[in-house]
Parts: structure tokens; C-alpha cells; sequence
């Protein structure tokens, strides 16, 4: 889910020193995005990496500081679309998957973004007319919101690729990972190429546990438990706000190191002899 809504439990999980963040499965990079908020960090200290070519686009442009050349593309969008329409929603989805330069991708990301409904995660867009909700549409004030979001990630390091080639930099680095929760065949595929490989990723977490500082969120399920054995594992409680599952729930926290007064948190830690493990199979 978005770790922006999450980011109070998150910081009270973080461990006790590092001086970078990387996110493998960045999604909204809203963790990130709050800690250099506060001036925890700043954007150099801030690694972004997702396999979504239109969201990694979006960020790299505002990481090399072209953030004033989206925003007045997006004014020239809006004085011939006014807050925009379903042909424009349209034409810049299809350019999702055209080879064209990072500004232009962006620009059409934004776009949708702004003007649809659904996940873009799952793949489930749709649009979603923006005259009857005062908060969609190509709006001055989303547009300039587009400015704090430039001025605050500018320098952060950006990739576009497969999560195995992300590495942990030193001992002080932090790896917050956001895998994709089982959610079936039919909507991984949405997305991914394939239904994701659990086991695959287990074993590429267990190679990197001692190169720095862990912390995986995961759906609170007995499957994950034996992929991790010899890490640390709490469940904590946490609301869902997705179109299909609202309602508070529990999520689970796998960590390679102990998570700082966890009990005093709210962070419950699972002793794996007292639940059933099953093994999630690749």
C-alpha cells in the first residue's frame, strides 16, 4: 500500500542509524519523500528504483531539475484542454509504451495520473472524468504542487529496472522494499510479465541481509514466514484504503536487524513457533 499513509509507524521501524535510503520497489516514494521532508535526509542521500518506465521517467526529471519545463508543458496542455478530457487521457496513455525521450514520458504520466482512476500499480486504469471532483483534473494547484515536488527530490538517484540490480552501498545504508502482496494471477499480470517470484526474491534478500539495514513490508501470511527464517518479523495494525479491501488489517514487518522499543510501538513480533509456516512457492 502507499507508505505515504504509513510513513508515523514507518519512522518509529526505522533502525537507529543510516544515511541513505533506497527503495527497490519505489512506487510513490512517499517514505522517501517524507524524510527528506523533515530533513532526516536530503535528495543525494535517496535511491529510486521501480521497473514502471513512466514513473521512473517522472522522477528522473525531476531529479536532473527539469521540473519548470514539465510544468509549463502541462500550462500549454491545459490552455487547449482546459481540465481535460478523455481523448487526452487517451492519447497520452497509449505513449506509455513508445520510446520517447524521459520529459515527453513524464509529461504524459502526469497527465493520466491526474485524469484516471484505478491503480497504476495493478495496471487497472480507467479515466475518471475530473469535472464532478474538485480534485482531479489539470488544476493550477496540482500542477503547482509539481514545484515543492522538484525543489525537494532534485539529486535523488534514479533507475529503471529489475530489483536484483539494486545494491545496498555500505553498512549505514537503509533498504526499504515494497514488494508486490499476493494478489493472484490475473492482476499480477496486469503488471508484471509473470506472477512475482516470491522465492526468487527471498533468496535475493537473504544475499544482501548483511551488506546493511532491511525492512520489508509484506501482507500479514504464514506463506512468507519460511522464506524468512533468521530474520526478525512483527505484524503490525494498519489501514487499507484500497478501492476493493478498507478497513484496518495487519501488516508484516521483516527486518534483518531489531526494530528499536517494537512492542512499545505497536510492532508484535512473531515467534515462528507459534504460527504455521508455508511455503510460498515461486
Amino acid at each position: 500500500g502507499n507508505k505515504f499513509r504509513q510513513r508515523k509507524n514507518l519512522r518509529l521501524a526505522l533502525p537507529d542509524n543510516f544515511n541513505q535510503i533506497i527503495e527497490p520497489f519505489c512506487g510513490s516514494a512517499g517514505f522517501s519523500r517524507t524524510l527528506v521532508h523533515e530533513s532526516y535526509l536530503n535528495p543525494t542521500q535517496v535511491w529510486l528504483n521501480d521497473t514502471y518506465a513512466p514513473l521512473t521517467s517522472f522522477y528522473k526529471v525531476i531529479s536532473k531539475g527539469q521540473i519548470n519545463e514539465l510544468i509549463a508543458s502541462v500550462y500549454d496542455i491545459k490552455a487547449n484542454c482546459g481540465l481535460g478530457n478523455r481523448e487526452l487521457y487517451e492519447t497520452h496513455l497509449e505513449r506509455f509504451h513508445l520510446r520517447i525521450p524521459d520529459m515527453e514520458k513524464a509529461l504524459s504520466f502526469f497527465i493520466v495520473n491526474r485524469l484516471c482512476g484505478g491503480s497504476f500499480m495493478l495496471g487497472d486504469l480507467f479515466y475518471s472524468e475530473p469535472f464532478g471532483n474538485g480534485r482531479r483534473g489539470l488544476r493550477d494547484k496540482a500542477i503547482e504542487n509539481l514545484r515543492q515536488a522538484g525543489m525537494m527530490m532534485e539529486g535523488c538517484k534514479v533507475t529503471h529496472g529489475d530489483y536484483q540490480e539494486v545494491k545496498l552501498q555500505s553498512s549505514s545504508s537503509f533498504m526499504l522494499i515494497d514488494p508486490p502482496y499476493p494478489l493472484g494471477v490475473k492482476k499480477e499480470k496486469r503488471f508484471y510479465d509473470a506472477p512475482f517470484a516470491y522465492q526468487r526474491f527471498a533468496t535475493w534478500c537473504h544475499r544482501i541481509k548483511d551488506t546493511g539495514n532491511i525492512l520489508i513490508t509484506f501482507d500479514d501470511n504464514e506463506r512468507h514466514l519460511s522464506n524468512f527464517k533468521g530474520w526478525n518479523i512483527y505484524t503490525h495494525d494498519v489501514f487499507f484504503r484500497g478501492r476493493k479491501v478498507r478497513g484496518w488489517g495487519k501488516e508484516m514487518l521483516i527486518a534483518n536487524y531489531e526494530i528499536p522499543n517494537a512492542l512499545e510501538h505497536g510492532f508484535e513480533k512473531v515467534e515462528l513457533s507459534n504460527r504455521t509456516t508455508v511455503s510460498l512457492a515461486a
